[in-house]
């Protein structure tokens, strides 16, 4: 029996688990870590992780797919001919019909009011900052810009813009050959819709959606001049540049998605004149 107690004890003592501290210790641990930080003290900001970046492929082809993302052209105006976009339709069908009931009237008021020997020189200023062959080289060279200086926001706006002015061209130059107005030079049948005044009114539009109320206010001004300027030359009658700049408000809705909630100002051609539609989308 002198022989097997030590063997016992020392089997006893292996199955007992190790000693931890004192309950009290661990009760006052437990409280100290959920006590609040002492008064004056800065609390402790949990470590905020960064939003992975978009990855742009490389080369002519990405450079390309990032600035005119087709696929996203593509549905957008599916959605537009199809009738799946009812502020769209709605915009285009106020506009036709307004420019169909008062045209003569707006047309007739709006080359009475400019004297075209005083706007002569700012006309053909606006007028060829207004070309095509001036805002595709000048947009695609800004995302250019941007993309090889890293400033992730002004390559974004560049394309925006670029891929507003595309939707643009893609819905007037079918509306003009289809409609085939004379222009009031007489130069030819595509009067209507203004293509200049599309093109600016869409623009600016970006810009305001891009970049808030104190530069679209500047944009939709120049955007404004463009269509004075045109009809100052007698390359558009009013209606045209009325027309444009609806066109030119939808096609940058669809690259934006600007109407949503907020107020946008429209032309709205009426009898005797012309005026501006509020437009609410609830």
């Amino acid at each position: 029996s002198c022989v097997l107690a030590p063997a016992a004890a020392a089997a006893h003592s292996a199955a007992r688990p190790a000693a931890g501290p004192p309950a009290g210790a661990a009760a006052r641990a437990l409280s100290a870590s959920a006590e609040p930080p002492a008064a004056g003290a800065t609390p402790a900001t949990p470590r905020r992780e960064r939003a992975p970046q978009p990855r742009h492929r490389g080369g002519f082809v990405g450079f390309f797919d990032e600035l005119l993302a087709p696929g996203g052209l593509a549905r957008d105006l599916a959605g537009l001919l199809s009738g799946r976009d009812p502020d769209a339709v709605l915009i285009l069908g106020m506009t036709a019909a307004g420019t169909a009931i008062s045209k003569d009237a707006i047309d007739e008021l709006a080359f009475r009011g400019l004297r075209r020997d005083a706007l002569h020189d700012f006309s053909e200023t606006m007028s060829t900052l207004g070309g095509r062959t001036v805002l595709y080289p000048a947009l695609i060279g800004t995302f250019a810009a941007g993309r090889a200086l890293g400033k992730g926001r002004v390559r974004r706006i560049a394309a925006h813009m670029t891929q507003a002015l595309v939707i643009t061209d893609l819905l007037v130059t079918p509306v003009k050959v289809a409609v085939g107005r004379r222009r009031p030079d007489g130069s030819n049948s595509r009067s209507f819709p203004s293509g200049h005044a599309a093109g600016s009114f869409a623009l600016a539009s970006v810009l305001q959606e891009e970049l808030g109320i104190g530069a679209g206010i500047p944009a939709f001004a120049v955007a404004t001049m463009m269509g004075i300027a045109r009809v100052d030359q007698r390359r558009h009658y009013m209606t045209d540049v009325l027309a444009g700049a609806a066109f030119g408000l939808v096609a940058a809705r669809m690259v934006n998605r600007r109407f949503g909630s907020r107020l946008l100002l429209l032309p709205a051609p009426v009898a005797g004149g012309g005026g501006l539609v509020l437009h609410m989308t609830f």
